[in-house]
Order: C-alpha cells, then sequence, then structure tokens
C-alpha cells in the first residue's frame, strides 16, 4: 500500500500525462478541455459496447475505482445520478475534486483499505476501473473483485480490467508480471501484477456466475494475452449477507502495461 502511494504521489507532478501519456502532452502540456474531452469518448464507447451485448445499465450510481484526476468520473457524471470517484493518491483526488464540474452529484473519496467497507452492499449499479488492479498484489485485485460484486445491486455491470500473464513466461501463483522497476515521472514503469485467467473465472463463478462470452482482443500487441469476457450472475447462491439475483457483470482482461503503451491502456476504447 506504501508503495502504490509513493506512486500516485509522483504522477501527481504531471497526473493528465501519468494517466494519457502522449509525448507531445509531457510536463503540464495536457488542456483539461482536451484532456477530459477523452473521457467522455472512452465512456461512450464502453457504454455503446455494453448496449451491443445488451446489458441493460441503471444510470443512478457509479463508480469509478481508480479515478485518478476524474477523467472517466466526470464523463460518467454526464450519465448518471450519482458517482464516486476512488483513488488512493491523495495527489489525485486534491486534482479531481478541483476539476469537478459535477458537485451535486459527483464525489471523491481516498480510500486507503484494501476493501470497500465505507459502501453498502447492493448500493452501486455501475462500476468501471482500468489500469488499476494490474498494479496490487493479487490477493488484494482478487479482493476488490469481491468487494466490486458486493456492492453490486441486482442488474447491476462491472467492467474492469487485469492482467492474466505473459506469453511464453511461465508463472507462480501470486508472482508478479515483471520484476518491479525504480518509477519516474520520466520513466513510467510501474509494477505488474497478474492473476491467472482460470483463477479469476473461478473468482467470479464462486461469487454465483456463469460465463456467457469469452472473446480474445488482439489490439494491444503480442506481450500480453488479452481476453474479454461476458459473465452473467442469474441464481441465488449466498454471497457475504446478501444474493445475488441477475446481475449483469461484464468483465475485461487485458494487458500489456510500459512506458509506450501506457496510453494505449489508458484509452479503453481502444479494445472495441
Amino acid at each position: 500500500m506504501k508503495d502504490f502511494k509513493a506512486i500516485g504521489i509522483r504522477l501527481g507532478k504531471d497526473p493528465m500525462w501519468a494517466i494519457l501519456t502522449d509525448p507531445t502532452k509531457k510536463d503540464n502540456k495536457w488542456q483539461p478541455g482536451e484532456f477530459f474531452e477523452t473521457g467522455i469518448n472512452n465512456i461512450e464507447l464502453v457504454i455503446k459496447y455494453a448496449k451491443q451485448l445488451n446489458l441493460n445499465i441503471n444510470y443512478n450510481k457509479a463508480i469509478d475505482f481508480g479515478c485518478g484526476i476524474g477523467r472517466l468520473t466526470q464523463a460518467l457524471a454526464m450519465k448518471f445520478n450519482e458517482v464516486i470517484g476512488i483513488d488512493i493518491a491523495p495527489s489525485m483526488i486534491n486534482a479531481a475534486e478541483y476539476h469537478n464540474r459535477f458537485k451535486q452529484r459527483c464525489k471523491y473519496v481516498l480510500n486507503n483499505k484494501y476493501d470497500l467497507s465505507f459502501i453498502p452492499s447492493s448500493d452501486i449499479d455501475f462500476i468501471y476501473t482500468i489500469i488499476t488492479l494490474q498494479h496490487m498484489k493479487p490477493k488484494f485485485s482478487k479482493g476488490f473483485i469481491q468487494e466490486f460484486m458486493r456492492v453490486l445491486k441486482k442488474d447491476g455491470v462491472l467492467i474492469f480490467q487485469i492482467p492474466s500473464r505473459r506469453k511464453n513466461q511461465l508463472l507462480v501463483n501470486e508472482q508478479k508480471l515483471d520484476e518491479v522497476q525504480s518509477f519516474d515521472i520520466a520513466n513510467p514503469v510501474m509494477e505488474m501484477h497478474g492473476v491467472f485467467k482460470d483463477e479469476v473465472i473461478k473468482l467470479l463463478t464462486d461469487c454465483s456466475g456463469k460465463i456467457i462470452h469469452i472473446e480474445d482482443d488482439k489490439s494491444l500487441g503480442e506481450d500480453w494475452e488479452i481476453s474479454i469476457f461476458v459473465k452473467v450472475v442469474d441464481n441465488k447462491k449466498n454471497f457475504g449477507e446478501r444474493k445475488l439475483d441477475k446481475k449483469y457483470l461484464l468483465m475485461v482482461l487485458s494487458f500489456k502495461c510500459n512506458k509506450a503503451d501506457l496510453q494505449v491502456l489508458a484509452e479503453f476504447g481502444y479494445l472495441f
């Protein structure tokens, strides 16, 4: 957790470029309007894709997990009645609050825990998170996936991204995909962790699910295995203190995070 905080603090020195690493925008050259417009386009693509999969989204309450300075949170606030942006870095949350144009229905939360205990069960309609879980050790990323399931309402939709494994590389459970490298804003190589695809499938199945769609995606190159899963939960097995009934879960697994491709990962629309 301390290492993750430190990364967030350093990213906060040039937060827009850290999220969208366009070489021409380094050293705080992103214009806010231009930067946040990319978030609008991103969310439009995500919603469009969900509709193509016949997933009905309730536009009441949404979460942007790993929100950074709110690029996607602000876009979600244009569609949902209430949006919560969650991040671990105080610098990111402070910047997000500064750029918040929807203060009546959008709030940002600094979360220093590996859970979402401040959110009641069955409270959220839509959760979106990209390039966040991959920087956590598997026991924590898997814990958050379970938390996402806990807080989702009946018929809630979850879209998330997590690496599975690097091609041609044998990994043991809980092993990092890449070795830890020192992080610098000029050299944005971050620690990567992955969870094997079968483990993620089992984790979600244990949360009372049924996989209905799996799709390979090569758009991020050949370095990492990429799959898109759609999972529908439609039975009534117990999960924690509540039951799941017809909960829609859209899960995206995508990979590749190095200094040349952070922008591609950040622009989730490239997957479609």
